[in-house]
This record gives structure tokens, sequence and C-alpha cells, in this order.
């Protein structure tokens, strides 16, 4: 018998204009991305373009590997701009995760280097 896995039961982009209407999320909530490891859910707002829907969905996955203790991940824009450098600091490692993912620097530089750069 065949047991779902996590790749089995995993939904990665589902898309919403408004990530508060998510069930379980806090209303008046404006979000970019939403991680929900117990469901196996990253959201990402359908009003946004396809290759920031990749980066949300990156940073998501940095946000679930590195920093999840298994509760939602809520990325509000505000968040970049927190007061708390923990919570500065968390967000820029997501950034930089996705970044990483999506752009790996062995590659790029080897692009550049190819081009003249």
């Amino acid at each position: 018998m065949h047991r779902p896995g996590p790749a089995d039961r995993s939904r990665i982009g589902l898309r919403s204009p408004d990530l508060a209407a998510v069930a379980g999320i806090p209303a008046n909530e404006l979000l970019s991305g939403l991680l929900l490891p117990q469901r196996w859910e990253i959201w990402v707002r359908s009003d946004e373009s396809a290759l920031r829907c990749r980066f949300t969905i990156a940073h998501e996955i940095g946000h679930h590997l590195l920093h999840s203790d298994g509760a939602a991940v809520l990325c509000r824009p505000a968040d970049v701009d927190q007061v708390a450098a923990t919570e500065r600091a968390r967000e820029r490692e997501a950034n930089r995760f996705a970044a990483e993912l999506l752009m790996p620097e062995g590659l790029v530089a080897r692009i550049c280097r190819s081009r003249g750069g």
C-alpha cells in the first residue's frame, strides 16, 4: 500500500488575491506569501507576477528549511522593515536562500565570465 509522503500531498504556489482569506489566517493581514507547514502548503498572491511568485515560493521554502517550528509563517511586506533585528535577520536569510536557489552563485558567475563580465 502506498502511503502519501510530503511530495504527494504538498500544494506549492496556491494562489489567492487575498491571503488573509485562507483558513486560519488572521483577518486584515496584508501578506506576500504564506507557509503552512502542517498542511504542506505555500500560498502566493494571485495578483503578483509569475517571477515575483517564484521568488516568494523560494522564500517560503527558505523559511521552512531554516526557521520553521511547524507553525504558520506569515510574510508581510512590513516584515522587511521590522524593528526587531531577529525578524529582519530571518527575512534576510529567507531572501538569501531564495536568491541562491533561483540564481546559484557559481552559475551566475560562469555566465558573467562567458559574457566578458
